[in-house]
């Protein structure tokens, strides 16, 4: 078991891949999810992010949680993406969502940076200006969104993907996770 673990370098593939032969090695069944209950934990996922995003004041993590919804719902994937790839998921958006959105999407992106920026440098005025700012931009985007998403079902859920972002920007790539559980 311990040759199996230490041969792991640490990348999905890698993980995956000393994961089942861990399970093997311990004996533990493990079966995929049917697509009756994929369908239905990413549905209950996207739930959850829209009811917290009813609940959140934060500027920048409300516009997080819009553009992972948006993800979610243009594409049928859950993605689980940190702040600094935000962008990323906002040009992959660009192929698929209407441009309006987009546009709207990007350029309050571009503002809730300035705002954690002026949050992480403690400059009150500027956070208090960008805060001002991003007060009047979120909630038309989150309307636009939501109400886009409340016209058209979200496209066809076939997997849960995962970001896994490196310091530097790279295109955002999903890759299917093999969601397992597990029974003795």
């Amino acid at each position: 078991l311990f040759s199996i673990v230490s041969s792991s370098d640490g990348t999905c593939d890698q993980f995956l891949e000393t994961f089942h032969q861990t399970a093997d090695v311990l004996e533990v069944k493990l079966r995929s999810q049917d697509s009756k209950e994929r369908r239905e934990l990413s549905l209950q996922h996207a739930q959850q992010r829209r009811d917290a995003l009813d609940k959140e004041k934060n500027p920048a993590a409300v516009y997080q949680l819009l553009m992972l919804l948006m993800y979610f719902h243009a594409t049928g994937d859950v993605l689980h993406a940190p702040g600094k790839s935000l962008m990323l998921v906002v040009d992959n958006l660009q192929k698929v969502s209407p441009p309006e959105i987009v546009e709207d999407a990007m350029s309050c992106g571009l503002v809730v940076r300035e705002y954690l920026t002026a949050v992480v440098k403690k400059d009150e005025a500027r956070v208090s200006t960008l805060e001002a700012q991003l007060n009047s931009l979120l909630p038309p985007l989150v309307e636009m969104s939501l109400s886009h998403f409340d016209s058209s079902p979200p496209a066809k859920i076939n997997r849960i993907p995962s970001l896994v972002a490196s310091e530097s920007p790279a295109p955002v790539s999903s890759s299917p996770s093999s969601s397992s559980s597990s029974s003795k």
